[in-house]
């Protein structure tokens, strides 16, 4: 649960082609520094959250039994794993359009703003349920398919990787606007485990 938990709370704050939404109310403190705490989009988080997920995916490879876990945190993960897979016939090699990355966004952070309610309530944990191998599995299968998305759409015609990147919410939708290439962002993407060696020597 306590690995489980730092996952969907990115995933809930996912913007797909953009990065993670670096909402107000939990910047993190280089982002906040740079005033992009509100508007901004952080593909380094994304480049770091994709590590991640292959390293959980690798833990639970050859687990057979069952997890205990808190009932609210069962629920996120349903959730989030549904907004996931429905997500999955839209990505591909063109981004989302607006509308799409605005309905995809909303369901995200849908699961997690239910979360957020439960645990601050006044009866914050009501239990536990169990958990297969096999859901978390799914969650995991379906994040790194997005992620993998965000992270092709984010490579510029000259190989280097957008490290940050801005959102705009209009009548149409969210959109996204890049920012000028960053070294961090370029040292994330090399350590995100998704480039082959021949692209990863391409980008150095």
């Amino acid at each position: 649960e306590k690995l489980l938990v730092p996952l969907l709370s990115k995933l809930g704050s996912l913007v797909i082609d953009g990065g993670i939404w670096l909402n107000t109310q939990r910047p993190e403190w280089n982002d906040a520094n740079n005033a992009l705490a509100g508007h901004g989009l952080s593909m380094v988080t994304l480049y770091y959250l994709r590590r991640y997920v292959a390293f959980l995916q690798k833990l639970l490879n050859e687990e057979s039994e069952a997890f205990e876990i808190s009932t609210e945190v069962c629920e996120w993960l349903s959730g989030t794993t549904a907004a996931l897979e429905e997500l999955q016939p839209q990505l591909g090699s063109e981004p989302l359009n607006a509308r799409q990355r605005q309905q995809s966004m909303a369901a995200l952070g849908k699961a997690a703003s239910h979360y957020q309610q439960a645990v601050y309530s006044d009866v914050p944990f009501t239990g536990k349920q169990m958990v297969s191998p096999d859901q978390l599995q799914r969650l995991f299968e379906s994040a790194l398919s997005a992620i993998d998305h965000c992270i092709t759409g984010n490579q510029r015609e000259d190989r280097l990787f957008h490290a940050y990147n801005l959102m705009n919410v209009d009548e149409r939708g969210v959109s996204v606007e890049h920012l000028y290439p960053m070294l961090e962002g370029q040292v994330a993407a090399l350590s995100a485990g998704k480039l082959a060696p021949e692209e990863a020597c391409e980008v150095l």
